[in-house]
């Protein structure tokens, strides 16, 4: 097909909303001009031509591609480039929309020139989600109608969504947030997952993590434990009740719905109220949430929907419940966030017993085997709570699953997939593309990329069906927020890049990513995308510091969404790097000002100077903040986000302020 900065697709009619939104990119990024067809072509192809007269050619070949052997699934498509067109094929409706998805990138990486090449591509993992949890900074639907769209061209295939307390129910509805989604905004989002061939998983939390609804006085009663608003009563008719209620509102909205997530995570608290105290007497300890879970589950299959549920009550924080029953349909998700490595990891998130990481003592302090020399004696992070030698493995059930010849120093990587595939049920694999506990200013970027990664390469290896790239926006809903997802491209593209090819290097993701955001109006950086986002994560230099605030003006001035908020965060991170610098020093001798009559004035006042610019550089950062990040979050939590980032700053700095104040009186 000849090099063209304009070009014609024929498509069937049912491709045109996603082609609209391929043609607005591609115009946007690279000046392209698009002409769309509709034309009947055999069922699931395209043809890209720089020519309106097409042949009967191209659907005599496009015929003899869908009779042919090469696309081995439903996803997979195949591009056959000729002189003349270029045909894109495949099996499937998602499939001819990951194939037109992958002549966007082949573009892209042709900076901007549509210079295709021959492809035939299948998935890795047959289902590739994106979930998105709406506990904080909740896109506005203009963001997460424009987030889906972005789904496919990064070739996801669903997206799991969490309303919490932004759905529109109709029932038991007090705790709803005033900003929350409206009828007709849920009917936006079913329309364009139908039109981006999206499936729609619902995730509504049946026992844990309903903080955001235990608090408020008409649902207290739930509660497992008085006061506990974590966790619900698996016992109380009530429980289950509210969610047969919400799921049945939810389910009426999203009639297409294959799959139901339950939640079921962290659920941890068990066996405290008097009926709960009773049952596990007399059937076994947690007995009563595993009796929960199955009533749960049974009443989606009734339904004909297959359930999904968290692993880490049932295979890592309580071992010992017992799910006798469960169906084997059961989807239960493994969500690991930490392994970096397909094959082996030096952590386990499973401490026998209780919550939290296991590591190798020796490891951990034999420092010339396992660190690098220059790291002696430098401060080394683990996430681990316990050492793997303080316990007997050989006489639990996951030590087959995790032993390896160096054992305790490695573990076995996701010994978890294995240990759901071996008691029959349906595993599936969760990587995190947006940590809560990492907060504002300490998002590790590389780490989630590596993440997602291992994670591609062991489901595919272990030909495991269902990934999902889960979101979380705080840690439970009396937490603080994260930012939005607009920051977090570079991470939400690795998980659709490496559940799609299964395997790849870090160097091939970065030119992939690279090539995804280069556009006409491309900031110029003064250090590649990859070395900033490290950077800030890790590197706590004077001189790096600088260096991103060479980068504040270009990314201030792009219009792109993932600048603009990478902006922010850098923005963000120059002043709590220089703030928390400066407060460490002075509040180890801030007693001096309160208690030396003749501590010198001209130093409080320094001082007094210090404080008052940084007061004044929050106002303006806060100001530009909710400019910013009210075009894609919803306005309560736009402005939460940014009175969480500095509202205790505010109180530091108010309250040395006084401090001064006073020692002047005196």
């Amino acid at each position: 097909m000849k090099n063209s900065s304009k070009f014609i697709i024929f498509a069937p009619k049912k491709a045109k909303p996603f082609l609209l939104f391929y043609r607005k990119k591609l115009n946007d990024e690279a000046n392209i001009e698009i002409e769309i067809q509709e034309m009947q072509l055999p069922e699931h192809s395209a043809v890209i031509s720089t020519t309106k007269n097409l042949t009967g050619k191209a659907e005599r070949e496009l015929e003899n591609i869908l009779a042919g052997k090469e696309l081995k699934t439903d996803e997979s498509f195949i591009i056959k480039v000729s002189k003349e067109y270029s045909l894109v094929s495949a099996r499937s409706f998602s499939g001819l929309l990951c194939g037109l998805a992958e002549t966007y990138h082949q573009i892209k990486k042709n900076t901007g020139k549509p210079l295709l090449e021959n492809s035939v591509s299948s998935p890795a993992v047959k289902n590739r989600f994106y979930h998105i949890c709406m506990s904080g900074t909740t896109p506005n639907i203009e963001s997460l109608i424009e987030l889906m769209k972005d789904l496919k061209i990064l070739k996801y295939n669903g997206i799991v969504i969490e309303f919490e307390n932004k759905f529109p129910y109709k029932k038991h509805n007090s705790f709803l947030h005033q900003n929350h989604y409206m009828l007709e905004d849920i009917k936006k989002i079913r329309k364009t997952a139908k039109e981006f061939a999206l499936q729609i998983v619902p995730l509504v939390q049946c026992l844990g993590h309903l903080e955001f609804l235990l608090k408020f006085d008409e649902f207290k009663g739930l509660c497992e434990k008085k006061g506990h608003v974590s966790s619900a009563c698996p016992l109380k008719n009530g429980t289950f009740d509210l969610f047969k209620s919400f799921a049945g509102e939810i389910l009426f909205a999203f009639p297409e719905t294959k799959y139901f997530h339950i939640g079921a995570d962290e659920v941890r608290v068990h066996g405290k109220c008097p009926e709960c105290k009773k049952h596990e007497k007399k059937n076994g300890k947690y007995s009563a949430f595993a009796e929960y879970i199955k009533k749960v589950t049974n009443y989606l299959f009734e339904m004909k929907i297959i359930p999904m549920i968290w692993d880490d009550i049932i295979y890592r924080h309580y071992p010992d419940v017992r799910l006798d029953g469960l169906s084997k349909q059961t989807i239960i998700v493994n969500w690991d966030y930490w392994t970096k490595n397909t094959q082996k990891t030096s952590e386990l998130i499973f401490v026998p017993g209780r919550i939290g990481i296991t590591t190798s003592r020796k490891r951990m302090f034999d420092i010339n085997k396992f660190h690098p020399p220059e790291q002696d004696g430098e401060k080394i992070t683990y996430e681990a709570s316990a050492f793997f030698e303080d316990y007997r493995w050989e006489k639990m059930k996951i030590y087959d699953f995790i032993k390896t010849k160096d054992f305790p120093a490695t573990v076995k990587a996701f010994p978890v997939i294995e240990m759901i595939k071996s008691d029959g049920f349906v595993p599936a694999g969760a990587s995190n593309v947006r940590k809560s506990l990492q907060g504002t200013e300490n998002q590790d970027f590389l780490q989630r990329v590596l993440n997602n990664k291992a994670w591609g390469e062991k489901l595919k290896s272990s030909n495991v069906d269902f990934f999902i790239a889960t979101s979380w926006g705080r840690g439970n809903s009396l937490k603080e927020p994260v930012f939005n997802m607009e920051l977090m491209k570079y991470t939400l593209a690795s998980g659709g890049y490496f559940s799609w090819n299964g395997n790849g290097t870090i160097e091939d993701y970065d030119e992939y990513f690279d090539a995804l955001l280069n556009r006409l109006d491309q900031p110029k950086l003064s250090l590649s995308l990859q070395d900033l986002l490290k950077g800030l994560y890790s590197i706590r230099s004077g001189a790096f510091y600088s260096e991103v605030e060479k980068n504040l003006l270009p990314l201030k001035n792009s219009k792109t969404p993932f600048y603009q908020m990478l902006y922010l965060y850098c923005k963000n991170f120059l002043f709590s790097v220089r703030y928390e610098s400066y407060m460490e020093r002075l509040k180890k001798y801030i007693y001096r000002l309160e208690q030396e009559k003749n501590y010198p004035s001209q130093e409080k006042k320094q001082i007094q100077q210090t404080l008052e610019t940084y007061k004044k550089q929050i106002q303006k950062i806060e100001k530009e903040a909710i400019k910013i990040l009210i075009k894609y979050v919803v306005p309560e939590e736009a402005s939460e986000l940014v009175t969480s980032i500095f509202y205790y700053k505010k109180i530091e700095i108010n309250s040395l302020l006084e401090i001064i104040h006073k020692s002047e009186q005196n």
